[in-house]
C-alpha cells in the first residue's frame, strides 16, 4: 500500500496438509492448526484485502488457477 497506494486484486491461497493416518489419531492441536492456516488465515487477509479494495477498482479472489493473471493491475500475493 506503501508504494503503489492502492490494491487492485489479490490472490490469497493458504494451505498445509496437516497429519496423515487415522483420524483416531489426530490431535487436537493438529487439527486447530490446519483450521487456522487453512481458514481463518485466508479469512483474515482477505478482511484486510477487501478493506483496501473498497477505495477502488477491485478483483478479489480466494482461489484461482496456476495461470490466473493480474497483468494490468498491481497484485498482492497473500499466503
Amino acid at each position: 500500500m506503501a508504494q503503489f497506494s492502492r490494491l487492485d486484486c489479490a490472490f490469497t491461497d493458504a494451505g498445509v496438509e496437516g497429519q496423515f493416518g487415522p483420524l483416531t489419531d489426530l490431535g487436537e492441536h493438529v487439527w486447530d492448526h490446519t483450521i487456522e492456516v487453512n481458514l481463518k488465515g485466508v479469512w483474515l487477509s482477505m478482511t484486510y484485502e477487501i478493506a483496501a479494495m473498497l477505495a477502488g477498482t477491485a478483483a478479489p479472489s480466494s482461489t484461482a488457477p496456476a495461470t490466473y493473471s493480474c497483468s494490468a493491475f498491481r497484485c498482492a500475493v497473500a499466503a
